[in-house]
């Protein structure tokens, strides 16, 4: 729908001539009152699943159709198609944290929202969606990898949308994020083991992953050898190279200090640092000339005081 936002059409039902009931795994139906302009002409795929289902009409002379579908996932694909923009929500963890899982959190999370959507979107074929659902998932995947359901979410992704062509073009973040963490932590690798083992998919994945950040790494440190190599051809000794490094960083602490002095940036309050008045400066500076004057006084006194004393003896 481009920038032009519907979403209150269907939240009050306004207008509707179609209606969509979902049921979901615990047997609670919910009703989608939309409009077949809006839907239908985005989603073919809901509309063939509509004409093919069994149609009938309600009290007030609204035909409805049933859908064997999740209303979570289904309401998101709805809202996407009234809306334009793909919006993620919270859910509840499904297990609780063990005894032996004190390092990982249980917090809501989006982890399986975003899955679910991106496999019905997939499913009824609103591609544009799947790319905001899997982008949506990448980025929670950066900030739950040490949450309980973190390995239960990679087991459906590689299980329901493994298969998907536009995989490795979407959710290929996924794979570097578990190779990055399982370089460095060996709990979290032996959680996702049983997983790997299950989807061999994955641990390619996820072998690539880790193949591309070791060449990445070697490339680096060949990179930085050559640039020794140069400075030592140039004439550059140790000392003085960490001298120039030291010069460097004390100019990168008078430029910062400069900028923090013209630009008194109060974070914490939020607004800005009002700089002294032009008369406060005035006043500081003859201030400061006095003192001196005076510091430069009392001192030749005592020096005069103290030849003095020395010709009388």
């Amino acid at each position: 729908m481009g920038c032009l936002n519907l979403t209150f059409l269907l939240e009050s039902g306004a207008f509707a001539d179609f209606r969509l009931i979902c049921t979901d795994s615990n047997g609670v139906k919910k009703t989608f009152s939309e409009h077949r302009n809006i839907v239908f002409a985005q989603c073919v795929k809901i509309r063939d699943l509509a004409t093919i289902a069994l149609i009938r009409k309600d009290s007030d002379g609204i035909e409805f159709a049933y859908l064997e579908y999740d209303p979570i996932p289904f309401g998101a694909i709805l809202h996407f198609l009234y809306s334009g923009e793909y919006r993620a929500e919270s859910q509840p963890a499904t297990r609780r944290r063990g005894k032996s899982e004190q390092d990982l959190h249980d917090a809501p999370h989006s982890l399986f929202y975003s899955l679910r959507a991106l496999k019905l979107s997939h499913e009824l074929e609103v591609f544009v969606m799947y790319e905001e659902a899997a982008s949506a998932l990448c980025c929670a995947v950066e900030y739950y990898i040490h949450h309980v359901d973190f390995c239960g979410m990679v087991d459906e992704l590689y299980s329901t949308c493994g298969h998907h062509t536009q995989f490795n073009m979407y959710i290929d973040r996924i794979a570097g994020v578990i190779s990055e963490n399982s370089l460095v932590d060996r709990r979290f690798q032996d959680r996702l083991h049983p997983i790997m083992l299950k989807h061999p998919r994955l641990a390619l994945d996820v072998a690539e992953a880790t193949f591309e950040t070791l060449a990445e790494t070697r490339r680096e440190s060949v990179r930085a050898q050559e640039e020794i190599s140069d400075m030592r051809a140039q004439g550059f000794r140790r000392d003085e190279f960490w001298d120039q490094a030291e010069k460097e960083r004390q100019r990168n602490r008078e430029i910062g200090q400069k900028s923090a002095d013209s630009f008194e940036d109060q974070i914490v309050g939020g607004g800005f640092k009002r700089s002294p008045s032009p008369q406060y400066n005035v006043r500081m500076v003859q201030e400061w000339e006095c003192g001196v004057q005076g510091c430069y006084m009392r001192t030749r006194y005592a020096f005069m005081k103290h030849e003095h004393m020395v010709i009388d003896v």
